[in-house]
């Protein structure tokens, strides 16, 4: 009897939680948004903090003093590429000033100057640019590509700043704005001739967080790392990373290794040489991972895994430690994969749902039976298989069905 209350009280609590997250789509989401039928399984994920280790050599370009980055962390730069610039007191303090000049200069121009007496092509090219990105960004928050956030960040301010520019080439040449663009400009050639440029010595993915782990974690002694050495990422603090930039690092070979501790008996039938799916967490990427080492970590019950990657490097270029999924396999049962959100009238009793598909511009509800499902994914198979409606590959369907009802268009 309370197996089944258990049973019935799961059923009920994933239920509510499906309708929550389908509310939350509705009001959230781009209730246009599409996606493509296929045929998939439902994987077993387990969960571990790993250690990257990565071919990377550490400069010191200005004797311990601080440099200014002109390229972003994770940018793909050749041999005496310039990357920096050095600093000294007097640079330092140059810099400061001009960065205030700056400020003040786009506020009075934001703030006090009309700009509806100025009809330049390329100012309304800009607004429109604008306006393209912040809407970009508003459909993309929702959704997977959120982490991309900061790219858009930077487009905007670049956009922006455009804009500015254009109203400063267009305003009179005795308005009191140019006296502060001037001021800002001269400050800028005197902080270039005080300082001196930091090339590159080497080819590869640039980095400017600096740890103080690298000689340690060096990618030759990957295959010889013990649970001592893990614990000491583990505990790393990046409060201790450098508030002042004096080094860079740059990251060779484009592989890196992921090494973690996994419970024993979860991995068992995990081997060396075997290919996995690894979720990404801290950048929300997904990679795929050969393991090269698999022994016994120092504590018993518990394997020490070492995956080598080659995808993903630039965007963790500034992580030691980071949280990944790693697939341990894909149950047998095959279906059209789908969101658990985008179905409708889900029974998990009855294991049967519908599906708004997108067929000639219009939304056509099928009914499905649920082969699998876990707490985001779902099998399904047409509750009429054989009939000359029932769904096919690649066939369209609607990611947020519940704005819709049969025979509506979708544009």
């Amino acid at each position: 009897m309370k197996k089944a209350n258990w049973y019935v009280l799961s059923i009920f609590a994933l239920t509510v939680t499906l309708l929550v997250a389908q509310s939350v789509m509705l009001l959230t989401s781009n209730s246009n948004a599409k996606d493509v039928l296929y045929i998939g399984n439902i994987e077993t994920y387990v969960n571990g903090e790993a250690v990257i280790i990565r071919d990377e050599t550490v400069y010191n370009p200005n004797d311990g003093n601080p440099i200014s980055p002109v390229v972003l962390d994770g940018k793909r730069v050749s041999k005496n590429e310039v990357i920096a610039r050095t600093l000294d007191n007097s640079s330092t303090a140059t810099l400061q000033q001009y960065e205030t000049a700056k400020a003040e200069l786009l506020q009075r121009v934001r703030s006090d100057y009309s700009i509806q007496n100025i009809n330049a092509y390329e100012l309304k090219k800009s607004n429109t640019l604008l306006y393209e990105k912040f809407v970009e960004m508003m459909l993309a928050a929702p959704s997977e590509t959120f982490e991309n956030a900061i790219l858009f960040e930077n487009d905007i301010k670049e956009i922006s700043d455009a804009k500015v520019q254009i109203i400063l080439e267009n305003i009179p040449k005795d308005s009191g704005i140019m006296g502060l663009k001037n001021k800002a400009d001269n400050l800028f050639l005197d902080f270039n001739n005080s300082t001196g440029a930091v090339k590159s010595l080497s080819a590869g993915i640039i980095s400017f967080v600096v740890d103080g782990t690298e000689n340690e974690y060096k990618i030759e002694k990957v295959m010889d790392l013990s649970s001592n050495d893990l614990a000491h990422a583990k505990n790393f603090l990046y409060e201790s990373v450098e508030k002042k930039i004096t080094r860079y690092k740059v990251i060779r070979n484009f592989e890196a290794y992921l090494v973690l501790e996994l419970d024993k008996k979860t991995v068992e039938n995990l081997n060396v040489d075997a290919k996995r799916d690894i979720k990404i967490n801290d950048t929300s990427e997904s990679v795929e991972g050969t393991l090269v080492r698999k022994v016994d970590a120092a504590k018993p019950g518990v394997s020490l895994m070492t995956f080598r990657i080659d995808r993903g490097i630039e965007k963790t270029c500034d992580l030691r430690k980071v949280n990944v999924d790693i697939a341990l396999a894909r149950n047998k049962t095959e279906g059209f994969k789908i969101p658990i959100t985008s179905l409708m009238n889900t029974d998990f009793v009855k294991m049967t749902a519908e599906v708004a598909l997108v067929r000639k511009q219009q939304v056509e509800i099928r009914k499905v039976t649920l082969l699998d499902f876990d707490s985001a994914n779902a099998i399904i198979t047409d509750l009429e298989p054989n009939s000359y409606k029932a769904i096919q590959y690649y066939e369209e369907y609607l990611k947020n069905p519940l704005a819709y009802k049969e025979g509506d268009v979708v544009k």
